[in-house]
């Protein structure tokens, strides 16, 4: 861990109860990296705050990330924490921020708002953080991915869906051993609410773009949110089910049948089994580039054709370089 690792916390009601967050967020960190050795390296900020949105923001100006700040933010599930980059001249990550609301740690507050943990509430937000910090390990041991990678909305669409997956599905495949089995089910809860409501979101857009009722960039962006919800919580749930081993059949019965009725079915099935396979080829240090996510990439771009949307890489107007044919 840094030596400069600095934690700031924001909007809380008293100053006990930020100084007891802050320290045992620092402390749990500490025990973390040590115990499960994760290269935490260049984590040089952790920001906790009340107002997740406006703090994210803030360090992402002052970071100048490239990639958008976007967070997971819809009526199934909601964001509560992100990395952010600082980029090098070199192209290279200098340093990383962690910006975590204040409901990350709802668990350490006890009745009356005043934080405090024992042996009944801290595992919960004790694996969150695992989780978190598997994020930083991985982008620290794939440093020599390009990052001044020029991303359109061709790959936005594609490609850093693709990343986005792999990347909750490794975080959760490593974390999975101090989870306990709250998160575990509310995920895996969480999985099913998406696919029993998110692919008819999906069908209405591209139905009202087909009667001309939104613009296709309307359409494109929120198809595109839509199917990395999917993605995304997929793997974050694949990440468990493969991590320790959970007989989705005998202890999810629902969602072991949407798996099998779903419309995106034969996909996610496809999904799964890419995921695991490139998280051999992480553990083996063959994944060298971009071109590695490649087959995940191929499964995304099969879930918009699930809902009759074909995306090319083109050369238009003003830069673009994403055609979408709706079929």
């Amino acid at each position: 861990m840094e030596q400069d690792l600095s934690i700031t916390l924001e909007g809380f009601d008293t100053k006990e109860n930020a100084d007891y967050i802050g320290n045992n967020t620092l402390e749990t960190i500490r025990i973390l990296e040590k115990n499960y050795e994760l290269d935490i390296s260049k984590l040089r900020k952790v920001v906790i705050s009340v107002d997740f949105p406006s703090a994210l923001q803030r360090i992402t100006s002052e970071y100048q990330h490239r990639l958008p700040s976007s967070y997971t933010d819809s009526s199934q599930a909601v964001a509560i924490a992100k990395t952010i980059a600082r980029m090098g001249s070199n192209g290279q990550c200098d340093e990383y921020a962690l910006i975590l609301s204040v409901d990350f740690f709802r668990e350490w507050f006890q009745e009356g708002g005043v934080a405090s943990i024992d042996k009944t509430n801290i595992y919960p937000v004790f694996h969150r953080l695992h989780h978190e910090l598997v994020h930083i390990h991985e982008k620290n041991t794939l440093a020599h991915l390009d990052q001044r990678k020029i991303i359109g909305n061709y790959d936005d669409a594609l490609l850093m869906l693709a990343t986005s997956a792999w990347s909750e599905y490794l975080a959760n495949f490593l974390s999975s051993t101090t989870a306990p089995d709250e998160p575990i089910i509310d995920t895996l809860e969480t999985l099913e609410r998406v696919l029993n409501e998110v692919p008819s979101e999906i069908s209405a857009y591209v139905h009202k773009r087909k009667l001309g009722l939104v613009p296709l960039d309307e359409m494109h962006f929120a198809v595109r949110d839509r199917v990395k919800l999917i993605a995304n919580m997929y793997a974050y749930s694949q990440g468990y089910i493969d991590g320790v081993n959970i007989d989705v059949e005998e202890n999810f019965p629902e969602l072991n049948k949407l798996f099998s009725d779903s419309i995106l079915s034969k996909q996610l099935s496809n999904l799964g089994k890419e995921l695991f396979t490139l998280k051999a080829t992480y553990d083996n240090r063959q994944l060298k580039d971009y071109d590695a996510f490649s087959r995940i990439t191929d499964v995304i771009d099969s879930i918009y054709r699930a809902f009759g949307l074909q995306l090319k890489r083109t050369t238009g107007e003003n830069g673009a370089d994403l055609y979408i044919h709706i079929s």
